[in-house]
């Protein structure tokens, strides 16, 4: 007890000396109050406790009742270069965002035409789902050509402007203005046009070399056939996007890019140094009980931090991508873990860099460019233990770029998924052996087969690659995961082993010097995969990243300029891309099944990538929070979906 008066009395001259340099007058009624303090001591340490508890009390009181109506989310930012927390600059809903905070933001306060989703209806099954959101209504005039859109006419702007169609043209206006991106949707929205109905109905359609003035008068309009899932984008205000051009639109200039403004079921707050606050929309157009009136977020320097703060209450959830502390929970009396379910639309993969030099020499180690090589590399690596030791099973095995879950997936496509002894066989018929005893093979010439693996440095990546290290090594392939044994690279004794997200970025990816790169996808519901492996994607910024170029060629029948016939020879896979995404989804289902199961036999045949596996991620909580609801997740940003069945 004396220690705690001790320190309660050591508080208050603390107090005293925080304030000791205000005007004098505060000084005079200091002395008094200090000359009173001691004249009654030890009475007076007593009443001060007592006060304290009181008001501690009171204040704990009015903490754990506001707690039961509002959500407070940790979130880790990491820190900036001067070692301070890392601050959110903006949340711009038009372009991705690599920092987690803006996205939750964004699926929180915007929303989009429709929401266009994958559906589990049971085990083993995957269908796609359309739900209609700011769109009361889709008219379907052409199958992934021509539709109109009738908006929700009770639908107001977090600011109480009506929302119209106004605001949906604005928003494709915007975007598709927006160049050198790789994201699909702005590319397509860039072969669409839009055509304002009136106040409520916006007509979209795809743009024909024979053009009108109108969607009515196309006659030759191409099909997208994942149409409806490249237009449900998040849709933003006209009104506040004036000052939006394409000089300023990936930058935090826009005001509506620092006090956002969208229709959804949370309105942003306020934002400071560390905390962002949202607010329930109260207007919102569809009635619904939830249980926070607010959501707080806040931010965290390290991981550490964000767990002691969950631990003690201070916050209520955080999400995590890495598995990093998943052993250590256990040691926590008030937190629970929940694993996400598997994220069926992302895959990770190993892919080996096909590219040649002018001078028609690799860029990569030459074997690599060898198909049965890269066939032994695939079947080398164990899926099943990564995922379960690696990702402490956070995962699952992925067959290849299409979900097996889905109807277009072809499990008779010949994926060489784990086989050691096919992996051996196929090496041991190359010319690179096990020569003396050695631990690694060599060819005739000497050399080693080694390659480098590259990979953003993380405790999840990390242990992929020690992982993938290991399996190769068991069949004679060296992997070097370390980036103080590549010559060239930061060799000092305090270099870092792995690579930063700036380094992989600019060093490697974009000008696509690698050998093989550890890399995420994430991929449409629709089994379109021509940004992802037509060759005309291998350039920055597309995503085929291996510089893939499908082996099988085929005749392709065209016309010149002239109107004269054309026959040339192309790469099957690519015909095969261009002419599957043109397709009716409804009329030639069928024809479009057959096209993408021929794609991944072609693809799994040729294996410019190793396909390893679709990720969880991880949602922490204090075991105060009941009633949560992970189902129907598939994207960590999309963890609140069912935020109103939570309960505190």
């Amino acid at each position: 007890m004396v220690k705690i008066l001790s320190r309660i009395e050591k508080t208050l001259y603390s107090i005293r000396e925080l304030v000791w340099n205000y005007p004098d007058y505060l000084v005079v009624y200091f002395n008094r109050f200090e000359a009173f303090y001691k004249k009654f001591s030890p009475k007076s340490h007593v009443i001060s406790a007592i006060l304290i508890v009181v008001i501690a009390g009171g204040f704990s009181f009015t903490v754990v009742r506001s707690d039961n109506t509002f959500l407070v989310e940790g979130v880790i930012m990491g820190s900036d270069s001067n070692g301070a927390l890392q601050k959110l600059n903006r949340i711009n809903p038009l372009i991705p965002s690599g920092v987690q905070l803006e996205r939750d933001i964004t699926e929180l306060v915007y929303e989009p035409l429709i929401r266009f989703e994958y559906d589990q209806p049971e085990e083993g099954t995957w269908t796609p789902k359309i739900t209609n959101v700011l769109a009361e209504e889709v008219i379907r005039f052409r199958e992934g050509a021509d539709y109109q859109f009738n908006l929700r006419k009770n639908v107001r702007w977090h600011d109480g402007i009506p929302f119209t169609s106004k605001d949906v043209a604005r928003t494709l206006e915007l975007l598709s203005s927006i160049e050198n991106r790789d994201e699909a949707y702005i590319k397509a929205i860039k072969q669409m046009r839009w055509e304002i109905v009136d106040d409520y109905t916006i007509r979209i359609c795809t743009r024909g070399t024979a053009d009108g003035t109108s969607c009515n008068q196309t006659s030759d309009n191409p099909i997208l056939s994942n149409f409806l899932e490249l237009i449900s984008v998040k849709i933003i205000p006209e009104h506040r996007a004036r000052d939006i051009t394409i000089a300023v639109i990936d930058t935090a200039q826009p005001s509506l890019f620092r006090e956002p403004v969208g229709t959804g079921k949370y309105r942003f707050a306020s934002i400071d140094s560390s905390v962002v606050t949202l607010d329930f929309n109260q207007n919102y157009y569809q009635p619904e009980t939830m249980t926070f009136s607010k959501i707080q977020f806040r931010m965290f320097k390290t991981f550490e931090e964000a767990i002691v703060a969950l631990e003690t209450g201070a916050i209520h959830t955080f999400a995590a991508s890495t598995t990093q502390y998943n052993q250590d929970i256990d040691r926590f009396n008030n937190i629970k873990q929940f694993n996400s379910p598997v994220l069926v639309n992302q895959f990770w993969g190993l892919y080996f860099n096909l590219r040649k030099k002018p001078d028609g020499t690799s860029i990569g180690p030459s074997f690599l460019l060898d198909t049965n090589v890269r066939k032994a590399i695939s079947y080398a690596i164990n899926r099943q233990e990564l995922v379960e030791n690696a990702l402490q099973g956070a995962g699952e095995e992925a067959l290849g770029p299409i979900s097996s879950k889905s109807e277009f997936f072809n499990p008779a496509a010949g994926w060489a998924t784990y086989n050691k002894a096919k992996a051996s066989e196929l090496l041991d018929a190359t010319d690179w052996k096990f020569r003396n005893g050695d631990e690694y093979r060599t060819n005739s010439a000497g050399e080693l087969m080694s390659f480098n693996l590259f990979f953003v440095d993380s405790f999840d990546r990390v242990n992929v690659g020690r992982s993938i290290q290991r399996d190769l090594e068991q069949i004679g392939v060296k992997v070097v995961i370390d980036r103080r044994e590549i010559p060239g690279q930061q060799n000092g004794a305090n270099a870092p082993a792995g690579w930063s997200l700036e380094e992989i970025n600019n060093q490697y990816l974009s000008p696509r010097l690698f050998d093989v790169i550890l890399y995420g996808m994430n991929t449409f519901i629709d089994p379109d995969r021509y940004e992802l492996f037509h060759s005309s994607q291998e350039k920055t910024p597309g995503l085929n990243l291996s510089g893939y170029k499908g082996s099988v060629e085929t005749v392709q029948v065209g016309e010149d300029a002239n109107g004269n016939r054309t026959v040339i020879r192309v790469s099957k896979v690519d015909n095969i891309l261009e002419t599957a995404r043109k397709l009716d989804p409804r009329e030639d289902r069928e024809r479009r099944k057959d096209s993408y199961l021929e794609f991944q036999a072609l693809l799994a045949d040729d294996a410019p990538v190793v396909f390893l596996y679709h990720p969880e991620f991880i949602y922490y909580a204090n075991k105060r929070i009941d009633n949560m609801d992970l189902k129907d997740v598939n994207s960590l940003e999309s963890r609140f979906r069912n935020l109103s069945t939570w309960t505190l």
